[in-house]
């Protein structure tokens, strides 16, 4: 194992990609940084807390670790590396576990960079944190943790999947479908209001016409959004939407609980299908 996960972080170091993706989060970070400063606080002259902005990271880390986590073990594939692991005798346990641990790695560094940019950048420009080191914190440890559930994921795909190009492509479409449509639709699910408001419109007569309050068909109930909640709680993607928000998540004290668990099942399924995967 010692000898593994030395081999893999030499790679690291050496890995063109993971700089790129360091500067890739670092410079989207830096972006929406001034970006966001710039239109709350000139614009709308709106004074924003450091706070709200911490986790500007989780918007681009998705995608940062599809592409690294995909080309760093599919490099392995198509070099042979994995195949000769196998052949000297190395377990597929320990090798899939070497691959989680130092992408794992990979991912929570280049987000600790992320956030690096915005305390270096954003204290000078926008003043301390406000909220306490009590309550800030565990928000960083929960947000770290949903990013390796997410590297978990990734990973899954990247040993199993051979071709890194083909590899990319379906991690990159998946955390674009998880981040920019699963997740917002479940918020939106969830936010709806129960009820619709009373709504007064003119017609083209000039005929004022008055639509009364009444329950929304669309706000979901019962089973179903206890379902929707559980979902958007639980998938690492859903988990860093809701950190943006200007609040604490509702549900943040079940996240690392989520997290591992999602952690250790996708980690077990994955370590299980490579044990079987034919290595041509």
């Amino acid at each position: 194992m010692v000898k593994l996960l030395r081999s893999d972080f030499r790679r690291l170091w050496r890995s063109k990609l993971f700089y790129l993706g360091i500067t890739a989060v670092a410079a989207s970070v830096a972006f929406g940084l001034i970006n966001n400063v710039h239109y709350k606080r000139i614009m709308l002259n709106l004074e924003i807390p450091i706070d709200n902005i911490l986790f500007l990271g989780t918007l681009v880390i998705g995608f940062a670790i599809a592409i690294f986590t995909s080309f760093f073990v599919g490099t392995e594939y198509s070099d042979g590396t994995m195949r000769s692991k196998v052949v000297v005798g190395h377990n597929r346990s320990m090798i899939y576990l070497s691959h989680f641990l130092t992408t794992t790695f990979a991912a929570v560094f280049m987000m600790v960079i992320g956030t690096a940019v915005i305390v270096v950048v954003g204290i000078p420009w926008m003043g301390s944190f406000v909220t306490s080191c009590t309550i800030l914190l565990p928000q960083i440890l929960c947000c770290l943790l949903s990013i390796v559930a997410l590297n978990a994921m990734i990973l899954l795909l990247a040993m199993l999947i051979p071709s890194k190009a083909i590899c990319a492509i379906v991690c990159l479409v998946l955390v674009m479908v998880m981040t920019n449509m699963i997740s917002p639709t479940l918020w939106s699910k969830l936010e709806a209001d129960p009820i619709i408001p009373e709504m007064s419109y003119t017609d083209s007569e000039g005929v004022v016409h008055t639509q009364p309050e009444q329950p929304n068909p669309h706000y979901a109930t019962g089973t179903t959004r206890t379902i929707l909640q559980l979902c958007y709680d639980m998938l690492p993607t859903a988990q860093m939407y809701q950190y943006g928000y200007d609040k604490i998540p509702k549900n943040i004290h079940l996240f690392p609980l989520y997290s591992v668990l999602f952690i250790g099942v996708l980690s077990t399924v994955g370590a299980c299908a490579f044990r079987r995967r034919d290595l041509k």
